[in-house]
C-alpha cells in the first residue's frame, strides 16, 4: 500500500467533515470500468484514457423515464453522483424501495451500498451529458473524478455541460450524507449544498416490521459494538477492532460456517475487559439463537467513516446520532453527545437524552455507512 500523505503534498484522506479515509492508493475512479486512469508513475500525473461509458440515449422522447441501478463497488471511499441537467429522483436502497421517491441533485453511495434512481430524458435532446462521480475530500484530488456520457445524440461527442450551479439562494441536495452539514457555511451562514441525511429516507410500509418498531416485542441479545483502532505496541502492530477485539481466524481446514462451534472453541475471546493498550485477536462472534430478535448499538469513534453489511439479511435502522460539527466550519468536533462510552468500550446512552429511548427513523437496509463520531 502506498500512502498519499507526504510533507510535500496535500493530504487527500480527509473528507469535508474532517474525518478520514483508508489511506490505500487510490489511482482513479472507474464507471463500469471506463474512464480515466491516472498512472501514478508520470511524472506529470497524466491520464490514459479509455473510452468513456455512456447511456444511449438517442431514442428517448421527451416524456420517457429511466431506471438506474447505482452501486459503490469500491473498497475505500465513499462517491457522490450526480448527472448534468437531470434531477435525480431516488425510489430505493439496497434493494428495498422508500415510502416516498426523494429528489436531488446529488446522492452519497457509501461503500457497497446500492441506489436505485429514476431520471426524466432531458428536454434539449441536441447534445450529450456528462455524469458525474466525486469523493467527499476536501482538498479536491484531481484523480477522484469519474465521468461517463448520458447520450442523447447519435455520436458520441465529448459533452460540454457543467454541474448545476449551487447558491445560497438555492442550493443543491445531496442524500445519504453522513454528516448533517458539507463543508463550512458562506455568506449569512447559509449553505449552497443541504445534507439530507439518512433520517430523510422512510422505507416503503411493505417492508417494515412494526413489532420491531413499537417495540412489541422484546429482544432476545442486546449487543454494544464500538469500532475504534487497538494502539500498536513492539511486539503487534495496531489493528482496527469492535471492542477492541480485532477479528482473527482460527486455522482449520473445513469453512468457519460449515463447523462454527470448533471455530468458536479452537480460537476464542478471553472475554475480559480490554482497552486500546490490551486489545487482542481472536474469532469475535455475537451468539444468537433461529429466530432471536438480535439489537446493535453500534458506535464509531474511529477517524474514518466505516460501512457495515450483514451478510444475507437487512436490518431495520431505528435510531441514528451523527457526530457534532462546528457550525462554521462543518468540521468534526465531538463525538455524538447522546452516548457515553467508557475505556473498555461500554457504552450507554446518557441520561438526559430520549434520543435512545424512541424509535425515531423507518429505514431497511443490508449496509449502512457508519459515519466518524456517530
Amino acid at each position: 500500500m502506498e500512502s498519499l500523505i507526504q510533507a510535500s503534498n496535500i493530504d487527500y484522506f480527509e473528507a469535508v467533515d474532517g474525518s478520514r479515509a483508508a489511506e490505500a492508493l487510490v489511482t482513479s475512479i472507474l464507471i463500469n470500468g471506463r474512464g480515466r486512469y491516472f498512472d501514478p508513475r508520470a511524472q506529470n500525473d497524466s491520464s490514459s484514457t479509455t473510452p468513456f461509458e455512456y447511456l444511449n440515449m438517442a431514442s428517448a422522447s421527451s416524456s420517457a423515464t429511466y431506471r438506474l441501478r447505482l452501486i459503490n463497488g469500491g473498497s475505500v471511499l465513499s462517491l457522490k453522483f450526480s448527472i448534468d441537467g437531470h434531477p435525480l429522483t431516488v425510489i430505493a436502497s439496497d434493494g428495498i424501495p422508500f415510502a416516498q421517491p426523494v429528489i436531488v441533485d446529488q446522492v452519497i453511495i457509501g461503500v457497497g451500498e446500492r441506489y436505485d434512481i429514476l431520471i426524466k430524458a432531458a428536454t434539449d435532446r441536441t447534445r450529450n451529458y456528462w455524469i458525474r462521480v466525486d469523493t467527499m475530500d476536501k482538498n479536491n484530488n484531481p484523480r477522484w473524478h469519474a465521468q461517463a456520457i448520458l447520450k442523447y445524440t447519435s455520436v458520441t461527442t465529448i459533452p460540454t455541460t457543467e454541474p448545476r450551479n449551487c447558491t445560497t439562494a438555492q442550493p443543491c441536495l445531496i442524500l445519504n450524507c453522513p454528516f448533517t452539514q458539507y463543508g463550512p457555511k458562506e455568506v449569512d451562514n447559509a449553505m449552497s449544498l443541504v445534507c439530507l441525511t439518512p433520517h430523510n429516507i422512510t422505507t416503503h410500509e411493505d417492508h417494515l416490521d412494526r413489532g420491531l418498531l413499537d417495540e412489541t416485542v422484546v429482544p432476545n441479545v442486546r449487543k454494544t459494538l464500538q469500532m475504534t483502532m487497538v494502539e500498536g505496541t513492539d511486539e503487534r502492530a495496531a489493528f482496527e477492532s469492535f471492542n477492541y477485539i480485532g477479528m482473527q481466524y482460527p486455522p482449520i481446514d473445513t469453512p468457519i460456517l460449515y463447523d462454527a462451534k470448533r471455530a468458536r472453541e479452537q480460537f476464542a475471546c478471553s472475554n475480559r475487559s480490554l482497552g486500546e493498550d490490551t486489545g487482542e485477536r481472536c474469532y469475535h462472534t455475537v451468539m444468537a439463537r433461529y429466530n432471536d430478535i438480535v439489537e446493535f448499538l453500534l458506535i464509531n469513534h474511529d477517524d474514518d467513516q466505516h460501512p457495515l453489511h450483514l451478510h444475507g439479511s437487512y436490518f431495520h435502522i431505528v435510531e441514528q446520532g451523527l457526530a457534532s460539527l462546528n457550525p462554521t466550519t462543518g468540521e468534526f468536533l465531538a463525538n455524538n453527545p447522546n452516548v457515553d462510552c467508557n475505556e473498555h468500550a461500554e457504552c450507554k446512552c446518557t441520561e438526559t437524552t430520549e434520543a435512545c429511548k424512541k424509535n425515531n427513523m423507518r429505514l431497511v437496509k443490508d449496509t449502512v455507512q457508519l459515519s466518524k463520531g456517530g
